[in-house]
């Protein structure tokens, strides 16, 4: 036992309080990718297939953090997964140049789910 609580009983009241709350954020972690709804996924990649996309053509870092955002959309993923990875980063921007036109929203996140997550 910590010698900082006069109690035993508080000190094993304390470890439980923070294995609970461990627990609660490892499980809320899982659920992040979750946090985003279909408008909200349909909203940030139409906005990457019709603006960001093709006005990043030159700008190999604003195409990671593209890639990086879509991606996030449908799981988690490092901060630097497509930062550090020029191949990767170009396999999202294809994949988004190759989605159908977004005039069709449900074929549009419905592909965007297949071929992203």
């Amino acid at each position: 036992t910590d010698h900082r609580f006069a109690n035993p009983k508080e000190y094993q009241n304390m470890q439980n309080m923070i294995t609970a709350g461990i627990a609660a954020l490892s499980a809320a972690q899982g659920t992040l990718s979750s946090v985003y709804t279909e408008s909200a996924i349909f909203e940030r990649i139409s906005h990457f297939k019709d603006v960001g996309v093709p006005g990043t053509i030159n700008d190999k870092i604003n195409q990671a953090m593209i890639a990086d955002a879509s991606c996030r959309l449908f799981h988690e993923t490092d901060g630097y997964t497509f930062y550090h990875n020029r191949t990767a980063t170009k396999d999202v921007i294809r994949t988004i140049k190759d989605l159908p036109s977004s005039t069709s929203p449900s074929h549009f996140i419905r592909t965007a789910h297949k071929d992203l997550a």
